[in-house]
């Protein structure tokens, strides 16, 4: 039975994902700031050349571009209000409202999160400027004039190996291009790493999600069915028989919903499961109980409980502390942790022996549950007639619905998609202006539009290799720390790494950069042959 706690369980979730999100979404936005503002201050070297020798301070120049990417912050934040009220708010409460019945929700604005928001991108994008800036206005006017990026003069620790001097000049150039410019190949590869790890999170957030249920029931729980009957309505041991002549596999077990608390802590629901102590290893074929420490089959707790890892996690429960658990009248009775257990569905759950619970709770058991495996095509109306039939379900009812994330992945593949135009597409165009008279001279001399555009992209794809492989590693770590945000309340994700999530982020991101280059590629077309000093 749901209650308005169900509220405050959503709420914490949507908050958990706010957070991690956003701070994701801050370093997206250094990358693009920083690229943006990167390649609008090299574009202008000449003119910031030419206004150091008019007699422009350094400082004067940075405080324009930091007050250009201030309005471009203003502009942001305030389109960040709109929409944040306008498009996701009414997203999220269309999700959701369905799950309560609170009639109509009216939009908030919370005047204090959004100030330290703006506070927080104001500081992230003048930061950002200043990075990007800073070297740059300090330099000569003689050396900003020329327009060209003074190159290393010291060469490369691998020019004296053998194998990198048997490479063609053309591979050995274009190798030497990518090192010759570390901000570009950083920048690159950061664009992609930001891009994959957007992807990887979202993917193992919908799939982490998904997958619980299908862990538990896989691994832990293997029975197929749960009938449930009313024991004072009705006849136990009549359902066995018809389980019986049904030639359905069975096992019987109290599983009562019970209230518990830790010293000092508020009052939870539990499901507690009570098993015969000589029927432990029977209950194996239908209930795995994994102790966490040792990864295998807990021991027979007959002077104890065990408790599911999420309970454990959120009490700071381990072997040897002790529990509450609220008898029939009210009254608080103390239980004590013999281990801890591997659990992925949503609630609380406790396991001990008939006989601990008994003696402890100081009332006799119910076991009215019946755990059921094989076919049982037919036995719904066997039972649905009988006194003290109360339902007949198979798992689907505990199957987790990830639906609420979907808006989450395709907010997360458009920023990608714009991140990887703003970031690598920058990049990959001012590398092109930046060799244009390069890329000309090498037309003239004999190299096919091919060649000259393998010369450009060949590094392109070694930079976003490393960024799809990065963003991976990143992806897997933040993905992590998300999905520990989001489990709220008894919710258990499956938090280890997911290597089809990567599979899918880098597929995407692979189809992005493509999409990329092929734009950027298009320019070597147009280049001047007939006036290389015009490139």
């Amino acid at each position: 039975m749901g209650d308005v706690r169900g509220v405050r369980t959503i709420v914490d979730g949507i908050y958990g994902l706010s957070y991690s999100m956003s701070i994701i979404f801050l370093l997206v936005a250094i990358i693009v700031c920083h690229a943006a503002i990167s390649r609008m201050i090299d574009e202008r070297r000449a003119l910031i050349g030419a206004q150091k020798a008019l007699g422009f301070q350094p400082g004067e120049i940075l405080q324009h571009y930091m007050l250009y990417n201030a309005l471009c912050a203003l502009l942001g934040v305030s389109t960040g209000y709109v929409s944040s009220v306008v498009i996701v708010e009414i997203l999220v409460l269309h999700i959701f409202s369905t799950d309560f019945l609170f009639g109509s929700i009216p939009l908030a604005f919370d005047l204090t999160s959004a100030l330290i928001a703006a506070v927080i991108c104001f500081a992230i994008f003048l930061a950002a400027t200043y990075v990007a800036c800073a070297k740059l206005v300090w330099l000569p006017a003689t050396t900003l004039l020329r327009g060209e990026v003074p190159t290393r003069k010291k060469p490369y620790f691998f020019e004296k190996w053998t194998a990198y001097k048997k490479l063609s000049l053309y591979s050995r150039t274009m190798i030497k291009n990518v090192l010759s410019d570390p901000g570009r190949m950083m920048t690159t590869i950061m664009g992609v790493v930001g891009c994959i790890a957007l992807l990887v999170i979202c993917f193992s957030l919908k799939q982490a999600i998904e997958n619980s249920s299908i862990v538990q029931f896989d691994q832990y729980f293997l029975y197929e069915n749960r009938l449930v009957v009313d024991s004072e309505e009705g006849s136990v041991d009549e359902f066995a028989g018809i389980l019986d002549e049904e030639d359905v596999s069975w096992m019987l077990i109290q599983d009562k919903l019970k209230r518990f608390r830790v010293d000092g802590g508020s009052w939870e629901n539990a499901h507690i499961v009570t098993v015969d102590a000589d029927a432990f290893e029977e209950l194996s074929d239908y209930m795995v109980l994994e102790d966490i420490s040792t990864k295998s089959a807990a021991e027979i707790p007959e002077n104890g409980l065990l408790v599911s890892r999420k309970c454990a996690e959120d009490n700071n429960l381990s072997a040897g502390d002790t529990i509450e658990l609220m008898d029939s009248e009210g009254i608080a009775v103390e239980f004590q942790v013999v281990g801890v257990i591997e659990h992925y569905l949503a609630y609380n759950l406790f396991v001990t022996t008939t006989e601990y619970y008994e003696a402890t709770m100081g009332e006799e058991t119910d076991e009215c549950v019946f755990l059921l495996k094989g076919d049982i095509d037919g036995l719904y109306e066997e039972v649905r007639d009988v006194d003290g039939f109360m339902s007949l379900k198979d798992n689907s009812e505990f199957e987790a619905d990830a639906d609420s994330i979907n808006l989450v992945i395709a907010i997360c593949l458009m920023l990608s998609a714009v991140l990887a135009l703003l970031v690598l597409l920058n990049q990959i165009v001012m590398h092109i202006n930046r060799k244009a008279r390069e890329l000309a001279v090498m037309r003239i001399n004999g190299y096919t539009p091919r060649e000259t555009r393998a010369y450009v992209y060949k590094d392109n794809i070694i930079l976003t290799i490393l960024g799809l492989i990065l963003g991976s590693g990143v992806g897997m770590l933040l993905s992590y720390i998300v999905i520990r945000i989001l489990e709220t309340g008894a919710n258990r994700y499956v938090r280890t790494p997911n290597i089809p999530a990567c599979l899918y982020a880098c597929a995407i991101g692979a189809i992005f950069a493509l999409i990329v280059n092929l734009i950027a590629l298009r320019k070597i077309k147009t280049l001047n042959l007939t006036n290389v000093s015009g490139n």
